[in-house]
C-alpha cells in the first residue's frame, strides 16, 4: 500500500517489473489525488488476460488469477493502472540480446506462433483484459511503453567516466520511435474502442531532437539496461503524466 495511511485502497497498478518501477511516477505526478493505492507485479509476467509468454515464469498465470479475484473481493477499488514492457510482446524480441531468439505470445486462438501472431494476440489479450476490467465496474488508466537502452546504464556511463571516456549520448530517437512507438499506436487505438479507458503515452517525455536521454544532469535514468531508476520516474515520467493530466487527456 502507498499514499495516506489512514485512506482505504481505491486504485491498483498492475503489470510487471516496469510497472513497479514507474510507481513513484504515479504518487509524484498527482494523477490520482490523495488516494491510496496498491501495486500487484511480477517480473515477465504482463497482466494480460488468456495469453503467454513462451517461457513465462511458471507461476504467472497463478499470480494474475490472484489478481483477478483480490479485484472482485474489493469492490471500493476503482481504478486499475495498467503498466509494463510491452514492445517485447509485441516484436517477440529485446534490445539487450539484439533481437536473438524471438519469443511468441499466444492465446487459445493461435494456430501457429509466430512474430506476426504476437501482434494479434496482444490486441486480443489486451481487448479481453479490458474488457473484464469494465465488467467489474473499475476504470483504466494505459500508461504507454518508454525507452529501452539495451545495455547497463549506470555501468556504462561509470565505465566510461573512470576511463575518461564520454557515455554514449542516449538513444536514438528513430529507434525508440519504431519499437515503442509502434506499440503506442496498437495501445492508442484499443483504448480509444473503451470509453472509460485512458491511454497516456510517455516515451516522447525522454526525447529531444535525435536522442532519447539514458541520464540527467550526470545521474542515470535507468537502474539497469531497461528498468526505470527512482530520478528517471519522479523527474521525467512524473512531469509527463501530470502534463497529460492537465491536457485532459
Amino acid at each position: 500500500k502507498f499514499g495516506p495511511k489512514e485512506e482505504p485502497v481505491t486504485y491498483a497498478v498492475i503489470g510487471d517489473s516496469h510497472a513497479a518501477t514507474i510507481r513513484p511516477a504515479i504518487e509524484a505526478s498527482g494523477l490520482m489525488g490523495d488516494a491510496a493505492g496498491t501495486l500487484f507485479w511480477y517480473g515477465s509476467c504482463p497482466f494480460l488476460d488468456g495469453a503467454e509468454m513462451e517461457h513465462q515464469p511458471s507461476d504467472c498465470t497463478a499470480f494474475k488469477a490472484d489478481v483477478w479475484a483480490f479485484l472482485k473481493d474489493h469492490p471500493d477499488l476503482k481504478t486499475v493502472i495498467l503498466a509494463g514492457r510491452l514492445a517485447k510482446l509485441v516484436t517477440g524480441v529485446i534490445p539487450e540480446n539484439s533481437g536473438a531468439h524471438p519469443e511468441f505470445f499466444m492465446d487459445s486462438q493461435t494456430i501457429t506462433p509466430s512474430v506476426a501472431e504476437n501482434a494479434r494476440v496482444f490486441e486480443r489479450a489486451y481487448t479481453r483484459t479490458l474488457a473484464r476490467l469494465e465488467s467489474l465496474g473499475i476504470n483504466v488508466i494505459i500508461l504507454g511503453s518508454l525507452p529501452e537502452p539495451g545495455f547497463d546504464v549506470p555501468r556504462t556511463m561509470a565505465l566510461a567516466r573512470y576511463n575518461g571516456f564520454q557515455p554514449p549520448q542516449g538513444v536514438l530517437r528513430s529507434k525508440v520511435a519504431e519499437r515503442a512507438g509502434r506499440v503506442d499506436e496498437m495501445l492508442s487505438l484499443i483504448a480509444g474502442q473503451h470509453p472509460g479507458v485512458r491511454f497516456i503515452p510517455i516515451w516522447q517525455s525522454f526525447c529531444n531532437g535525435e536522442w532519447c536521454q539514458i541520464q540527467k544532469n550526470g545521474v542515470p535514468l535507468y537502474c539497469d539496461d531497461d528498468h526505470l531508476s527512482l530520478r528517471a520516474a519522479t523527474t521525467v515520467v512524473a512531469p509527463a503524466i501530470a502534463a497529460a493530466v492537465r491536457a485532459g487527456r
